[in-house]
């Protein structure tokens, strides 16, 4: 049951981090217009993708624990 888990929130983690990095496509410009440096403008793409790792996880956490706990 527990390797069911962890599959299952390796999966939702990765669907939060797709979800979360296309959602910062809307909130940072294209290159062409960025007046930061790239590594900024990545580290703040990958930080709103990780952000959006963890809801998804902590999400996860709560359905196992509603359902099973």
């Amino acid at each position: 049951m527990e390797i069911l888990a962890l599959l299952g929130t390796g999966i939702i983690a990765l669907i939060g981090f797709i979800v979360g990095w296309k959602f910062s496509d809307f909130l940072i410009p294209p290159r062409d217009y960025w007046t930061k440096s790239g590594a900024a403008m990545w580290g703040t793409k990958l930080s709103i993708a990780v952000t959006g790792v963890c809801v998804a996880i902590w999400g996860m956490a709560a359905l196992i624990a509603a359902l099973f706990g």
